[in-house]
């Protein structure tokens, strides 16, 4: 069994659909971006995506991917031997699914936060509409808040065991923190 230390972390990137989750990790996992590394506090530090978030990607109501984001309970133990942050892309499945309290059950000396990526609702409808999923039909307003609502009653419900912490994902913010 691996015990890690307190300076190990795994940090669950949170945001709506189109708020640019996975950008933010691969900005994020760039050691030439040193001022989002000084502002998270990870200059000097290894960080890594976990493949299984981003790679398990479900598009729709069932989709069968999404069981094997089950493998993220398993590859991010891996990632923290050789890593000192690793980066985990969030979809409202795993919420459902418990795994990031799971998670934190399973890696108890580990620490745990929510990064949760904030983007204006503009930026949002526009950006969801031009991706391949979307499904013209839906009304994009109604998706975005319902959206909103599910991620502040779920970071609500973690605020008590994991901390939460907001960036924004507005264009040209360089992902400052917000208050």
């Amino acid at each position: 069994m691996v015990l890690f230390s307190f300076m190990k972390e795994v940090n669950w990137i949170f945001g709506n659909s189109a708020t640019g989750k996975e950008t933010f990790i691969r900005h994020a996992t760039d050691e030439n971006e040193e001022e989002l590394l000084r502002t998270l506090g990870w200059v000097g530090k290894k960080i890594v995506a976990c493949a299984a978030s981003t790679r398990n990607i479900g598009q729709y109501e069932d989709d069968p991917i999404t069981e094997l984001r089950e493998d993220i309970l398993t590859e991010v133990p891996s990632l923290l031997a050789v890593a000192d942050v690793v980066l985990v892309k969030w979809q409202g499945v795993d919420s459902r699914a418990d795994r990031i309290l799971r998670l934190r059950s399973a890696l108890p000396a580990v620490r745990h936060k929510v990064l949760q990526i904030v983007t204006p609702d503009e930026e949002l409808y526009t950006r969801l509409v031009h991706k391949s999923w979307w499904d013209t039909r839906e009304d994009v307003r109604s998706f975005v808040t319902e959206e909103h609502e599910y991620i502040l009653d779920y970071t609500a419900y973690l605020l008590d065991q994991i901390p939460v912490t907001k960036i924004s994902g507005a264009s040209g913010a360089n992902y400052a923190l917000v208050c």
